[in-house]
This record gives structure tokens, sequence and C-alpha cells, in this order.
């Protein structure tokens, strides 16, 4: 998808072209329309750096680019980041648990008021797809703990082109 955003400036043309390629493979229609919006959605705020990252770059410079995005759609994506997350990174081996996500998600209700109607079902699967992500982006290992390795070369650019990018990216060292 991320090339189609380096090629046209239309999110009409993109949605249209994504749809007759078929880049979304899903079992229902429905839920291609709902995971194709989702994508639109994030990369469509990523600077054109961003998206070079995603269509051409490397593995990890697409999954932190990702990351990033996600940061830009949600405020309490970028506010798990710039709290929590942020905070373990202060402590030398410390880790993000469960606990902590659920413990963050209910201290955000009030700021969130979209969070307060989310059933438990749901609060359990943003959990799971929250700690997802985090894996994915190489900022916590599987079993938890912060990750800190280095960021990916085009991800240090890129966050001078995304204000407050710096704190969303955990424990990530700078190369």
């Amino acid at each position: 998808m991320a090339p189609l955003f380096l090629e046209f400036d239309d999110l009409k043309l993109i949605r249209r072209r994504a749809v007759e390629d078929r880049l979304i493979s899903t079992r229902t229609e429905s839920a291609g329309r709902r995971v194709l919006s989702e994508i639109i959605s994030r990369l469509a705020l990523l600077p054109t750096q961003g998206l070079e990252l995603v269509a051409h770059g490397r593995p990890e410079e697409a999954r932190q680019a990702l990351w990033l995005a996600c940061c830009l759609r949600y405020p309490v994506i970028r506010d798990f980041a710039e709290g929590p997350l942020a905070e373990s990174a202060r402590v030398p081996g410390s880790s993000v648990s469960a606990q902590d996500v659920e413990s963050f998600f209910l201290s955000q209700e009030a700021l969130h008021p979209e969070l307060s109607g989310v059933s438990g079902g749901t609060k359990a699967k943003l959990r799971q797809v929250l700690r997802l992500m985090l894996v994915q982006a190489g900022l916590l290992s599987a079993s938890g703990l912060l990750g800190r390795g280095l960021l990916a070369p085009g991800i240090t650019e890129l966050m001078h082109e995304i204000p407050g990018a710096k704190m969303w990216l955990g424990g990530l060292f700078l190369p």
C-alpha cells in the first residue's frame, strides 16, 4: 500500500487501486474494507520519508515507521508510549507487563471517553494488539522486556520530521 501513497496523492484513487489490485486479502468483504480503511488512515499520516521506509526500507525500518504511524493515529497509543513505555525505558532491564497495559487503559478512560464503553473482550484484544505492535517494532521482547536495541537507520531521520517521535520509541538507542 505504501507505494500507492508515493505514487498518488488522492486517497480515493489509492483506495480504488488497492481494491482493484487485491492488496488486502480477508475472508469477507466487510473485513477487507475495515482493514483497508485502517491501513489508509495510518499511512496517510506518515511523511514521504516514512512512506519510503515502509515501501522500500528494511523490515525493522518499516515496523518502526508503522509504530510511529500508530502513535500519530491514536492518541491513547501515543500516551502509552509517552507514559508507561518511556518511564520503563529509564530503568535498565525493565519490562512492560500485561498488568501495566491494563492499568494504563483504566487510567485513560477519563481522558479518552471512547475507552469507557469498550467491552472486556475488546479491551483484552486491545492489550494483545498493543503488545504485539510493541514486539514487532522491536520495543518489547516476547517476554515483555523492554527492547534495548538500536533504532533502524532510517528512523533517526524520520524522527526529525515527526514532532514527539523520539518519546514514542521507548528504550531504543540511536545508532
